[in-house]
């Protein structure tokens, strides 16, 4: 059986999010500094005009003054237009936020969907390694069935964009293949193919006690694995846990 394909590198949503976020609110920040020195600047020339200092210059030139007074108006209206369009790209921005993070959302449930479809909670694999397994006698129908499993996940048919669940999922793939290596390895098959067990001259003895533990040792980490990943799909809403 091959070896688990090598899964890439998620990228976390988090900063996925904080490139999306300032590439393209740089340019409104720079717009909103544009806007405050204009205020500002509207604000100075208004607190000059209604100076007492100013005031027998006002009344020796009342076209300039109104000449200023409309200019002051046309940028004050030009400063709202570019803050509303400034409003509304930032809700673009937000929803395009939105967007994608729905859609990575929904491919990480189609996911886990496919692979609770190939190893449901309440399937006989499950239900085997968790109620009825016995070390030293292995039905080799349920090792086909693991090793189908195992082919299954290592051939990467599901790609998970949440780092937790990408991580998850590459744990189960290796519990999988571990547990059916165990199996393998430590056992035999019986007259009749029916089973594979443990020799039964390894009995009692160290090397047959070597082989329950770590056949146990991978059934435990391999149930854990599974266990693991429906927890952590049930909690971020990918799945049922």
């Amino acid at each position: 059986m091959r070896r688990p394909t090598r899964y890439h590198k998620a990228v976390p949503p988090k900063l996925m999010e904080t490139g999306i976020f300032r590439k393209r609110v740089r340019p409104i920040i720079g717009n909103l500094l544009s806007i405050a020195g204009g205020i500002v600047t509207v604000a100075t020339l208004i607190v000059m005009l209604t100076s007492a200092g100013v005031r027998h210059w006002v009344k020796e030139n009342p076209y300039l003054v109104f000449g200023g007074f409309v200019a002051a108006v046309v940028a004050i209206l030009v400063l709202l237009n570019i803050m509303r369009r400034n409003s509304e790209r930032y809700a673009e921005l937000r929803r395009l936020q939105s967007s994608e993070l729905s859609r990575r959302a929904g491919r990480d449930k189609h996911a886990m969907d496919l692979v609770l479809n190939r190893i449901p909670t309440d399937g006989a694999i499950i239900r085997w390694l968790k109620q009825d397994f016995n070390p030293s006698y292995i039905p080799v129908e349920r090792l086909d069935s693991l090793t189908d499993i195992g082919r299954y996940l290592s051939s990467d048919p599901v790609r998970f964009e949440d780092p937790p669940a990408a991580a998850g999922y590459l744990t189960l793939t290796a519990a999988a293949e571990a547990l059916r290596q165990k199996l393998e390895q430590w056992t035999s098959l019986e007259a009749g193919n029916a089973q594979r067990i443990i020799p039964a001259e390894w009995r009692p003895g160290p090397r047959f006690d070597r082989a329950v533990a770590e056949i146990q040792a991978a059934r435990t980490g391999f149930i854990d694995a599974y266990e693991a990943f429906l927890g952590m799909g049930h909690e971020r809403g990918l799945g049922s846990g």
